[in-house]
């Protein structure tokens, strides 16, 4: 699952206090972009999974918000996690809040790239 590599990639990045050399600097509020971006990316690859899991050509409105819900779950998990793990990362509520607006827009995108392709 597509899901999966995702998932693991964001927790590369999010957890590892040396993000494998990567530093998100470029602006004010570019952490929070990234984390938006991260995000948004992982809702529209659960979609992506579930859709071809039920073989159908859309995903259901209580899918939809499952998938923000899972995404936006995992997004506060990662936060927490660096709370109480010694990674050099810090917890910020800010980024909890960039990591759930990026799996709404996610899953809202995929879902209107959906409702184009079928019609």
């Amino acid at each position: 699952m597509l899901s999966v590599v995702v998932l693991i990639a964001i927790l590369c990045l999010t957890l590892d206090g040396d993000a494998m050399g990567v530093e998100v600097g470029l602006f004010e509020g570019s952490d929070k972009v990234a984390h938006a971006i991260m995000f948004a990316g992982l809702s529209v690859v659960l979609c992506l999974d579930l859709q071809r899991a039920d073989w159908s050509h859309c995903i259901s409105w209580t899918r939809s918000v499952l998938v923000f819900a899972v995404a936006s779950i995992i997004g506060v998990a990662v936060e927490f996690m660096q709370l109480y793990m010694s990674t050099g990362r810090s917890f910020e509520v800010e980024d909890m809040i960039a990591d759930a607006v990026g799996a709404l827009v996610g899953t809202l995108i995929f879902r209107l790239i959906l409702r184009h392709v079928d019609h």
